[in-house]
């Protein structure tokens, strides 16, 4: 069974257009993982006319990632084989891109990953510092040339249910663990996917959140390069700690949340 899960917050402007086009493509399940949602994003999904959409509400706002967790366990628990994440903003996706990420876990990836700069047209600013971090980390997994700047952060991306059984289920939660984990226990990962940034039509955010967004991206991958060195988890580079939306994980909640039938809407 092949699920699309597709977390979501405050997103009703929106994720109307993107069930359309998910539900088009070759996916049994699509599982929205509706992260506490104040506006009208509930009721959309509730009215959707699809035998393909399954809704778990959490009244509780988990934190950036986390619903992604409690997604994939959900579908997990329901014979899920194949696990593709896209993001509830992500306008420019397709049915195409779904169904090419579930051909590339077909022949045997377990990690497929989108290539978002697969031209070397690399941004500038705030994204390129990012990009760097995204660099490091890869280059530290001895990965650059392969996937160059792809990271489950960023982008659509699947994984195999041997895969999803093995990983610790809170490293879901910080995805450059999620790379960190699958090259460290010798799973296969590659790009499945080449679909460069502009195309993905991401919703535009604050620049406040732009930030907070970045310092999430680079304190994960930060995360990682340490875990892959076998050191502590620290998000912390040349003496700054990049924590951005890292506090506001709650891990505490995620194992009730888990294990909570009462989230299915």
């Amino acid at each position: 069974m092949i699920y699309v899960i597709i977390p979501c917050y405050n997103e009703g402007r929106f994720i109307k257009e993107i069930l359309k086009e998910v539900s088009k493509s070759d996916a049994d399940k699509i599982l929205v993982v509706d992260n506490g949602s104040t506006d009208n994003t509930l009721d959309i999904l509730k009215s959707f006319e699809s035998h393909k959409i399954n809704i778990l509400y959490c009244n509780t706002p988990l934190g950036h990632d986390v619903p992604r967790a409690v997604g994939l366990s959900y579908a997990l628990s329901d014979g899920g084989e194949y696990f593709i994440f896209i993001d509830g903003d992500m306008l420019g996706i397709t049915k195409d891109d779904i169904n090419t990420l579930i051909k590339s876990l077909k022949l045997g990836v377990d990690l497929s990953l989108t290539d978002c700069y697969y031209d070397n047209e690399l941004p500038s600013g705030l994204a390129y510092y990012v990009l760097e971090f995204r660099k490091m980390l890869n280059m530290e997994l001895n990965l650059f040339d392969k996937i160059k700047y792809s990271t489950p952060s960023h982008g659509p991306h699947g994984i195999s249910k041997r895969l999803a059984e093995s990983i610790p289920i809170h490293y879901i939660s910080i995805p450059p663990l999620l790379l960190c984990w699958a090259v460290k226990m010798g799973f296969t990962v590659d790009v499945g996917l080449n679909k460069l940034h502009r195309f993905l039509s991401l919703m535009s955010r604050t620049e406040k959140h732009a930030l907070k967004m970045a310092e999430t991206i680079i304190g994960d991958c930060i995360c990682g390069i340490n875990y892959v060195k076998n050191n502590t988890l620290s998000r912390v580079y040349e003496d700054i700690e990049y924590t951005g939306y890292h506090k506001d994980r709650r891990f505490d909640l995620l194992d009730i949340m888990l294990n909570d039938a009462a989230l299915k809407a």
